[in-house]
């Protein structure tokens, strides 16, 4: 196996890993979002600068949810 493939097959592996472990937690993250995340942390962004943001447009979600459900009352 070429060192590309073993480097792809680990970060797959990887990923999938980070996805079972947010499903244990109920981060309510999809594993398309933590992708995301493991892609810009790959990329050098600050993981608390990430985790603050991700808490943030997660809080603004339950809001708008709430404000979407209120209005079709």
């Amino acid at each position: 196996m070429s060192d590309e493939k073993a480097s792809i097959d680990n970060s797959q592996t990887v990923r999938k890993l980070v996805h079972a472990m947010s499903d244990v937690i109920n981060t309510g993250l999809s594993y398309e979002a933590l992708d995301v995340c493991m892609d810009l942390l790959d990329a050098g962004v600050s993981p608390m600068a990430l985790a603050n943001i991700v808490r943030i447009m997660s809080v603004e979600v339950k809001v708008q949810t709430e404000l979407n459900n209120d209005s079709q009352v």
